[in-house]
């Protein structure tokens, strides 16, 4: 992105209002959960993991979750003990595939040592001119992965 320099207030302005008719963004009613592994998990995964995993990779890869509109710390941590499994659960599932491993490691202490989160309670939509979708990812034995009821409805038609 240039840098943009402007001669007057007035060309700053009209640059705004053009800015404006473009992007439509919008004030979402949610708040935002930045989690991410720590190198506490790192330490403990290569010891009772074989599969090679680069640390920067761990470290690097936050995962982004909506949540309910929150005013403070607080209010987010009560969020977080409320729903500590689900967030802890999709943030080890990329790394552990074992399921046994996986239950062995979701507890409220290990969440504690091995996540480092931050959050926002302000959350704009700048792609508000498109529909916001779910995915559903979901594997058919067998199969290739398909993401949606009507996509999966598609294969298995096309399969009998």
């Amino acid at each position: 992105m240039e840098n943009e320099t402007f001669e007057s207030t007035a060309d700053l302005e009209t640059t705004l209002e053009t800015a404006d008719e473009l992007v439509d963004v919008k004030i979402v009613n949610r708040s935002v959960l930045i989690a991410h592994l720590n190198e506490e998990f790192y330490s403990w995964y290569k010891n009772v993991s074989a599969d090679p995993v680069n640390m920067d990779e761990v470290l690097d890869t936050p995962h982004t979750f909506l949540i309910p509109p929150v005013e403070d710390e607080e209010e987010v941590e009560d969020y977080i003990a409320e729903n500590f499994f689900v967030i802890f659960e999709a943030l080890l599932e990329e790394y552990i595939e074992d399921e046994e491993l996986l239950v062995e490691a979701l507890t409220e202490e290990n969440f504690d040592k091995w996540i480092d989160y931050n959050f926002s309670t302000f959350v704009m939509d700048a792609a508000s001119d498109y529909e916001l979708g779910y995915e559903e990812d979901e594997i058919i034995a067998g199969e290739e992965e398909v993401s949606t009821e009507s996509e999966r409805t598609t294969a298995e038609g096309a399969q009998q």
